[in-house]
């Protein structure tokens, strides 16, 4: 049970790092500014 739980963590982490690779930091950025600045509404809060 432990070695499956790590094979898959490593397989996770891998597939986590191969998409990074193909993010792009100024494309977050943009989609970033289009989020509102403004208050959650109330049943968004924590």
């Amino acid at each position: 049970m432990a070695l499956s739980a790590q094979i898959s963590s490593w397989m996770t982490k891998d597939y986590l790092e191969e998409k990074a690779q193909q993010g792009s930091w100024e494309k977050f950025q943009q989609a970033l500014a289009k989020v509102s600045d403004g208050e959650p509404e109330e049943y968004d809060k924590m």
